[in-house]
């Protein structure tokens, strides 16, 4: 069924190209044996057939023993566009960012089966009756690309922003619309950090599959996810997809060009020399003395999401998602210290604003300034001086960067740290939580050791996650504390995504409420109420 599903398609869209500018259909008969039937019809109607008016069915013999009926059937191949849709295709041709080599193909047209994922391998769907179908990306003659199932449906993006498979029905209402609706522009992003001089290969197929991109509807929204629900979407949001030819997937990912640029710049500097240096230069803390309420409100205006470009709806600050993940936090029922590190987590970031007071907080393009870094950010850690995980993030694109990687004494699986010595002894990354944790302690507050290895390890996800250092460096303390730290994480996880779904913003009242109701007195509690050394 799938496959002549696959090889009917692939008929109708050559058809099409060839008659894109012309009135035509297609008149076919429908031969099905009576045992069967109308289930060949009904095959064939999925397609986007439909019987003949005033058809007139025959029955026939074929001296097998068999009687067979033929149903005269039709299909719309084309119908004749005005010049306004000509305007619309030329200006789609005449992008010099479009890349019309997604599938690999020298002739006009080609399609392959393929599998939409989400960026944990899960399959995406249109909605919850739509659970199970296979999908083929088909390149048209105009360098866009169209998604089609197994089963012949179109998928279509509305001018509403809504996408839908198509049906006889649909495509019969949109006839003047249908090629705009399922034609998706793929862009292969052209700010790609990674360089020659960053790569030890020039194979053109490895660089194309690390590669992000990016599939724009002739509205100019962009094909996405819903990561809560794994619904495919349609959004001003760009959402970037990367490519495995090997597999025939395409995945809907979280990466985007500044966070490939930021752990680029992080492999490239986070070394056992940098970690030292920012140490002796930030654990002075003589930046400034203020509050953590003070803190918090220094990011009101920040963008917890530095690697998102904005669409049309505003991204949530700093400060809101403190609130946010601590509120989701204590609503789960955790211990009061561990809503406290939720809180603080994010508040290394009001170190670049101390640095750089005047300096524009919309994050740097990757073209501006190839080496910019901010290290106060939120992102995955690791353990300096010594071999690291070949599953941490970029390891395999960036890894060779890093200096450290030309000393022998930081490539063994130890490094100079002594067996089963404790994280606490580790140099990690150094990061915005790595901050918040020796500010804590340096201020002699009151939380928990259990909460400050939260703060410090729940980035540290090649251990949490992979299990890498637990053999060489773990002890009891580690392997008592590690599952709060799993599940802190990925409820942070969790909030992120939600946070980035619906973007909403807390009022300066909002916060005042939290904070008096809940936060005050826990921060009181453990002595973090005061003006704090930063």
């Amino acid at each position: 069924r799938d496959l002549g599903g696959l090889l009917f398609h692939e008929a109708l869209v050559r058809l099409k190209r060839r008659y894109m500018d012309e009135d035509c259909r297609c008149d076919l008969d429908a031969e099905e044996d009576l045992s069967r039937y109308n289930k060949l019809i009904h095959f064939y109607e999925e397609l986007g057939c439909h019987v003949k008016p005033k058809a007139k069915v025959r029955f026939l013999n074929n001296n097998d023993g068999e009687m067979y009926r033929s149903v005269p059937m039709q299909i719309q191949i084309a119908i004749k566009t005005d010049s306004s849709h000509h305007d619309t295709r030329d200006r789609i041709d005449s992008s010099d960012t479009c890349e019309s080599s997604l599938l690999n193909s020298n002739s006009g047209s080609s399609f392959l089966p393929v599998q939409l994922l989400g960026p944990n391998g899960q399959s995406l769907i249109i909605n919850a009756s739509h659970r199970k179908l296979g999908w083929l990306i088909v390149q048209n003659a105009n360098a866009s690309v169209s998604f089609r199932t197994t089963q012949g449906h179109s998928l279509l993006a509305t001018p509403e922003g809504k996408l839908i498979l198509s049906s006889s029905s649909q495509l019969k209402e949109m006839h003047n619309m249908v090629h705009e609706c399922e034609c998706f522009r793929p862009f292969r992003n052209t700010d790609n950090p990674q360089s020659a001089t960053d790569s030890n290969s020039n194979n053109e197929e490895e660089e194309k599959e690390s590669s992000l991109w990016l599939f724009q509807t002739s509205q100019g929204m962009y094909l996405g996810m819903n990561s809560q629900t794994m619904h495919l979407t349609c959004s001003s949001q760009p959402t970037f997809w990367k490519v495995n030819s090997d597999a025939l997937t395409l995945t809907c990912t979280r990466d985007t060009p500044l966070r490939q640029l930021h752990y680029r710049n992080a492999w490239l500097k986070q070394s056992v020399q940098y970690v030292t240096t920012m140490r002796s230069q930030y654990c002075n803390f003589d930046r400034a003395r203020m509050t953590i309420r003070q803190a918090m409100n220094l990011l009101k205006h920040v963008n917890h999401y530095p690697f998102i470009v904005e669409g049309r709806t505003a991204l949530p600050s700093v400060r809101t998602f403190c609130f946010k993940f601590a509120e989701a936090v204590r609503q789960k029922g955790h211990p009061d210290w561990i809503q406290l590190v939720a809180l603080v987590a994010e508040l290394g970031r009001v170190l670049k604003h101390l640095d750089h007071p005047n300096e524009n907080t919309t994050p740097p393009s990757p073209t501006r300034r190839r080496h910019d870094y901010d290290w106060t950010l939120t992102s995955t850690s690791r353990v300096v001086g010594c071999l690291p995980s070949r599953t941490s993030p970029f390891s395999a694109q960036y890894r060779h960067l890093n200096p450290d990687s030309h000393n022998p004494s930081y490539n063994t699986p130890r490094g100079p740290y002594p067996d089963n010595c404790g994280f606490e002894r580790l140099l990690l990354a150094w990061t915005g939580p790595e901050y918040v944790y020796h500010m804590l302690r340096r201020n002699d507050t009151a939380v928990p050791w259990e909460g400050l290895d939260v703060l410090r390890y729940f980035m540290l996800t090649d251990w949490h996650g992979e299990g890498y250092y637990a053999g060489s460096f773990a002890t009891e303390r580690e392997v008592e504390v590690r599952d709060v730290v799993v599940d802190f994480y990925e409820l942070r996880r969790s909030v992120n995504d939600g946070l980035l779904e619906t973007r909403c913003e807390l009022s300066d009242e909002e916060c005042d409420e939290l904070w008096d109701k809940f936060y005050e007195d826990i921060l009181c509690k453990y002595a973090c109420d005061g003006i704090l050394h930063w």
